[in-house]
């Protein structure tokens, strides 16, 4: 049997990690991410050298600089690297659903696919740490699916909702834990006002997922509406609109932009534009006294950071998350539910009620299961590189 690249590591000889995942798009959720593997991999293991495609130098742990390299998205380039690592890994983030823009994701799953099929004719190790799954409608999507995790030496998914979508394509040995996220150290914020701040976060969703620019427009309308109602109960209100993925492809920038505009509040609302370091946007959500989620990590970061949290359920995963943390029902709504109208009476009860919004699921828990999706975690099961 090959000899794990845990066991080279105990044997004190230097391994490299050729990572891969959607880096560099200034997405904080992706950065988060990143930060995260490379932390906990390098306190395991602090011979470990980095290799990660991304479209541009992101932040890293303090630390770790000498041992992190960042490559352009170039086949050479990848191929060379993937020769000289141990391991390929791919980090976080949802890239197996083919119910959007379908012909695309099938090309993505291919691509991957045939990183991974090169990745073994190599005889390197394949992981696949905290993926998120949605749902695959399509043969050739679970086919892709379900090719990529059988090929791979160990797979751990970020929520229930994943995990039962590959075992019910009879892929058994899956490792539930949590987003990766989760094992950021957040830093306190220094909250300067008494008076109560609303944070938000909201995504272009019809325009990325349906071409229809006009009901995102639509969904801005609504959600302005309510949010000017609220602002009338307390002149003191608050809003900050966080911008989780910053100026890049399918970013958050113009709509955040948009329903500042629509607000009208230039005093009241203040956009918190993308920050490269993960560890500042999460500090400014414990600022916030509640919190309206759509991206994905915004809302992981708002449970994170023990707020109340409302969110958008524009994705499954969105709702697996709230499932996941114990948070009721209620404290979802869907982008057509807003469409009809009724983002008002949501925020209504949010507001008047907030510790019913709150999570259940301790954050040390989540904490702890995020750990679990590592493949050096004590139990791990279905590890065919061996057991740390």
């Amino acid at each position: 049997m090959i000899k794990s690249l845990f066991a080279k590591i105990r044997d004190n000889m230097k391994e490299k990690i050729f990572m891969f995942g959607y880096y560099g798009w200034k997405n904080t959720g992706d950065d988060a991410m990143i930060y995260v593997l490379i932390q906990e991999f390098f306190r395991k293991y602090p011979l470990l050298e980095f290799v990660i495609v991304s479209q541009e130098s992101l932040e890293i742990p303090v630390g770790t600089e000498n041992f992190v390299r960042f490559i352009e998205m170039n086949p050479f380039v990848i191929l060379k690297e993937i020769l000289s690592s141990s391991t390929v890994l791919w980090g976080g983030g949802t890239f197996m659903y083919d119910h959007t823009n379908t012909q695309r994701q099938f090309v993505n799953l291919s691509m991957i696919l045939a990183l991974i099929v090169l990745s073994k004719l190599l005889k390197k190790e394949v992981y696949l740490l905290s993926i998120g799954v949605e749902p695959l409608t399509t043969r050739i999507g679970k086919f892709l699916s379900k090719s990529i995790c059988r090929l791979s030496g160990f797979v751990s998914v970020r929520d229930s909702i994943s995990l039962n979508t590959l075992e019910n394509l009879g892929l058994n040995e899956i490792k539930l834990s949590f987003d990766l996220s989760a094992l950021l150290e957040p830093r306190k914020c220094h909250k300067k006002t008494e008076n109560k701040i609303l944070g938000m976060s909201i995504l272009p969703f019809f325009s990325i997922y349906h071409n229809d620019p006009e009901k995102d427009m639509l969904m801005v309308y609504e959600i302005a509406k309510a949010l000017k109602k609220w602002f009338l109960k307390d002149k003191g209100n608050i809003i900050y609109l966080f911008t989780f993925k910053g100026k890049s492809k399918d970013d958050d920038v113009e709509i955040t932009k948009i329903l500042e505009e629509k607000l009208d509040q230039k005093d009241r609302v203040m956009i918190i534009p993308y920050k490269k370091d993960p560890l500042d946007s999460l500090a400014l959500f414990s600022c916030c006294d509640a919190f309206v989620g759509m991206r994905y990590h915004s809302c992981v970061f708002a449970y994170l950071s023990d707020i109340p949290l409302l969110i958008i359920n524009y994705f499954q995963k969105c709702g697996s998350l709230a499932e996941d943390t114990g948070m009721m029902s209620a404290a979802l709504i869907s982008p057509e539910d807003i469409l009809e109208g009724k983002f008002g009476g949501y925020l209504e009860n949010f507001m008047r009620k907030p510790e019913d919004f709150k999570a259940k699921l301790p954050t040390l828990e989540a904490r702890s299961m995020a750990k679990e999706g590592l493949p050096f975690s004590s139990d791990v099961r279905g590890f065919k590189g061996g057991i740390i």
